[in-house]
């Protein structure tokens, strides 16, 4: 149970982070439907990671 509510905290909060998309839907999703939320978030949710540069000047 702990790591279920762990699992839904971390992608509302990663979602306010790395999506242009409503971070609350994505905890609504990972609630109703974890583990598949969990895969969708992964997949549709976050925003691409490439073509941005990590080192900062």
């Amino acid at each position: 149970m702990v790591l279920f509510l762990v699992m839904v905290v971390w992608v509302y909060t990663d979602a306010q982070r790395n999506s242009d998309h409503p971070a609350f839907l994505w905890a609504i999703v990972v609630f109703l439907a974890p583990l598949l939320g969990l895969v969708l978030y992964f997949l549709l949710g976050r925003n691409s990671r490439r073509g941005r540069s990590t080192i900062h000047y």
